[in-house]
């Protein structure tokens, strides 16, 4: 994904293994021992956890301001093209038409 190839990383950060955790998720690390991130790093996870999560489900009902929050973050830290991916992606997993 774009934003995690041009994300800016703390000094003593291992790069790699923060780029994999945030490519991959919250469930594939095991031992939930995931790199520490820094606050801009931690709104990019929050935003892809929201879609790609094992525990998405449920409507878009009671949730508007998460969702704007949301909506602001993918489009602050993705280009528009991955924004529209991610848009199409989470309105198919949570069954919206």
């Amino acid at each position: 994904m774009e934003a995690v190839s041009k994300l800016e990383f703390d000094e003593g950060q291992d790069s790699t293994a923060l780029r994999w955790r945030l490519i991959l998720g919250q469930d594939a690390d095991p031992s939930k021992q995931a790199p520490p991130m820094n606050g801009e790093q931690m709104s990019i996870d929050e935003a892809l956890e929201a879609i790609y999560s094992e525990k998405v489900e449920g409507s878009a009902g009671n949730s508007m301001p998460s969702v704007n929050k949301w909506l602001g973050d993918i489009r602050k830290y993705f280009p528009q093209e991955i924004v529209q991916v991610l848009q199409e992606d989470v309105m198919e997993r949570i069954g919206l038409e």
